[in-house]
């Protein structure tokens, strides 16, 4: 804390140490306030604002000797989600707003002899989505007479996680940290092997191009006509056969496929670093190393629940497909549909499944892209604080809130440094359809920079969307960026994790 304003020394600041999701504390006084006999110091003494510098209890930072703090911005006014209003000198005193500082801490007004109010410490959800319903705290310091007083209106009537935001926050907190997730779903072999159990976010895409190749292949013998009804029972078959194969099929890991698929790996990083003569290499124990960093990586996966071990064993009887969890395993299993017994295998590999809420949440829910620019952010950016929240659906009044028809979405708003990004993020420019109403929508909102993220290479098309989406800004005082991909600085490529 600092007692702030002309009065302001650096010996001024004052630790404090609480615990819990709330706390109130003792402010310092100015220095020619301290010199003053207590029985002196009265409300006519005046007050004097206090900086907050509160350390966060989610840290974000890639170094163990840098602690993130809350740096609160100016865009969006998350002063409410720590404090609301409060009268100064209780019952009669007057009644104080607190504000964000130019550094970015929270201040607060104090005077004589009372501790500050109660602050709650709230988390990246509930700061975000106070800023933007609750709106602009600020209140005019004159009013117009016989008008009413009113606060200013707020960004938006709602914002809430959408199914996106939902499965966003699952699996940030199935992996635990940005780190931790990066170093599975941006690296090189970790990509490789969910692709292949259908998690990818370029799924929907090679889905789309499967199912126009399967189309072209039925119209080789002439042009469609949906006007006939076998032409249209045809494709409607050919649409649910893909829909069925998606829906039905759980494809599984072995171990020996993933140690095959790692000996490659290796392979072909040491074919592209070789070691100089200066610095030579054994390369079986360098391989035998690398064998144990696989072996630790799996079984971190399934300790943090992104893949299950076991095996799949196939009914003899009825042919159904069981799934036989590691911690199921006995010398005898029973099918799950007929009960009928069967050994456990004692000379097969382990096999793996990935996690069903992972696997939607990549494939169909956009998760990929969206820890792809957060990992952007932590491994490119030298921050103090960082914070963010997924995906919001935004509702603009009452009327859209209670019919349930968002105004609009954002995939992503990070604080760092108390500098907003609001962000759009997609797979491809394919997904990336409107453009002018996402920026329309960041107008509103004002963040400082309005992100659009599409993780594949730059291209014509791409750019014309992104003119299209800077048309939209200019003027506002809201930067315009895009961002693509870079597969050599944006996924991990070494047999490390």
């Amino acid at each position: 804390m600092d007692a702030g304003g002309a009065f302001r020394q650096a010996g001024n600041w004052k630790e404090n140490y609480v615990s819990g999701g709330s706390f109130r504390l003792a402010p310092p006084q100015p220095d020619h306030l301290r010199a003053l006999p207590r029985e002196l110091l009265t409300p006519e003494a005046g007050a004097w604002a206090v900086d907050l510098d509160i350390e966060r209890s989610i840290n974000h930072s890639q170094y163990e000797n840098v602690r993130h703090r809350w740096r609160l911005p100016r865009r969006l006014r998350v002063t409410d989600a720590f404090c609301r209003d409060y009268t100064l000198l209780q019952p009669h005193g007057r009644q104080v707003s607190p504000r964000t500082s130019k550094a970015g801490f929270l201040t607060m007004f104090a005077a004589g002899d009372e501790p500050l109010p109660s602050i709650k410490l709230p988390t990246d959800k509930e700061a975000i989505r106070t800023a933007l319903q609750n709106g602009r705290d600020w209140r005019p310091l004159q009013q117009p007479e016989n008008v009413q007083l009113r606060r200013p209106e707020q960004l938006c009537y709602a914002a809430e996680r959408s199914d996106a935001g939902q499965h966003f926050y699952g699996v940030y907190q199935m992996f635990g940290s940005l780190p931790m997730a990066r170093s599975m779903v941006l690296h090189q072999f970790w990509r490789k092997q969910f692709a292949r159990l259908g998690a990818t976010e370029r799924r929907a895409d090679i889905r789309h191009e499967r199912v126009i190749r399967q189309i072209q292949r039925r119209l080789a013998n002439g042009p469609l006509d949906l006007s006939e009804a076998p032409q249209r029972e045809a494709l409607a078959n050919l649409v649910l056969q893909e829909a069925d194969a998606e829906r039905m099929t759980t494809p599984n890991l072995r171990w020996s496929g993933l140690a095959s698929d790692f000996e490659e790996f290796v392979d072909r990083h040491m074919g592209e670093h070789p070691r100089g003569v200066l610095e030579p290499r054994n390369e079986e124990e360098e391989r035998s190393l690398l064998r144990d960093e696989l072996r630790r990586s799996v079984q971190r996966a399934c300790e943090l629940g992104v893949l299950h071990q076991g095996y799949e064993l196939r009914c003899p009887q009825c042919l159904h497909r069981n799934w036989i969890a590691i911690g199921d395993l006995r010398p005898n299993v029973h099918c799950q549909v007929c009960h009928h017994p069967n050994v456990a295998p004692v000379d097969r590999p382990w096999q793996f499944r990935l996690n069903g809420f992972l696997r939607e949440a990549l494939q169909r829910h956009g998760v990929g892209p969206l820890l792809w620019v957060l990992a952007r952010y932590h491994k490119a950016f030298r921050s103090t604080s960082l914070w963010f929240e997924g995906p919001l659906n935004i509702y603009a009044d009452l009327n859209s809130y209670h019919q349930r028809q968002p105004t609009g979405d954002v995939d992503l708003t990070i604080v760092m440094d108390g500098k907003v990004t609001m962000c759009e993020a997609k797979a491809s420019a394919r997904g990336l359809d409107k453009p002018r109403k996402t920026a329309e929508l960041f107008a509103k909102l004002r963040p400082d920079v309005a992100l659009l993220a599409v993780m594949e290479a730059p291209s014509a098309p791409l750019q014309a969307k992104f003119d299209e989406f800077s048309a939209v800004l200019a003027g506002s005082g809201i930067e315009p960026k895009l961002w693509t991909l870079d597969e050599a600085a944006d996924f991990e490529d070494a047999p490390w994790f």
